[in-house]
């Protein structure tokens, strides 16, 4: 028997042979698995495993799960918030409030290229990409040439949509689909205070 201890993801840092005191989470793991996590550190490329729930899994699949509970998460709450909004249709309230309300918790269809991403836009959400975006001028100001400016427009960032899926694009692209994202949600908030404005 060993003890795997863990960060707060799940991931397993180290195996002790001894049930250690100084770590704040650690689990009783058999002898195979920790020859598995030796192996897998030892490894190129480098795997590292993760436990869930009990269950020791490798990154990849440890990210895997992780999307399947947000995915299941945002189904949830989407199921929810559509008997929801059919309760208050029957109410005659605007189809534009809604819309809005659907957005913010739901999430925001961009459609970007070939593809739409959906953009969670609840009000932590879109301080974040706010953020994000006077982040990257502020940082491309502050670059010594043109050169590097064009280098940092073209590096790749990487987020995940509401459903957990991850995307990579250049910071060009991110910011042109934020762009994109705050220019859908300003149209369906000023058609929402419209209609409340004519109720």
């Amino acid at each position: 028997m060993k003890y795997a201890i863990t960060g707060p993801q799940g991931a397993i840092h180290r195996v002790s042979a001894t049930a250690p005191i100084d770590a704040v989470a650690f689990t009783e793991i058999t002898d195979e698995q920790a020859e598995l996590v030796a192996a897998g550190r030892a490894s190129t490329p480098t795997v590292i495993y993760f436990l869930l729930d009990g269950v020791m899994k490798t990154g990849e699949e440890a990210q895997l799960t992780r999307r399947a509970v947000v995915k299941a998460t945002m189904d949830a709450k989407r199921a929810e918030f559509e008997a929801a909004a059919e309760a208050k249709r029957a109410e005659g309230k605007p189809p534009a409030v809604y819309a809005l309300d659907r957005a913010e918790r739901l999430g925001i269809d961009v459609p970007f290229g070939d593809v739409v991403v959906r953009l969670a836009c609840g009000d932590r959400d879109r301080a974040m990409f706010s953020s994000a975006l006077v982040l990257y001028r502020t940082y491309e100001d502050e670059l010594p040439s043109e050169e590097a400016k064009a280098a940092f427009r073209s590096s790749p960032v990487t987020f995940a949509d509401s459903d957990g899926h991850p995307h990579t694009l250049t910071v060009s692209q991110a910011r042109s689909l934020i762009i994109a994202y705050g220019s859908i949600y300003a149209s369906l908030w000023s058609a929402a205070v419209n209609a409340s404005s004519a109720v």
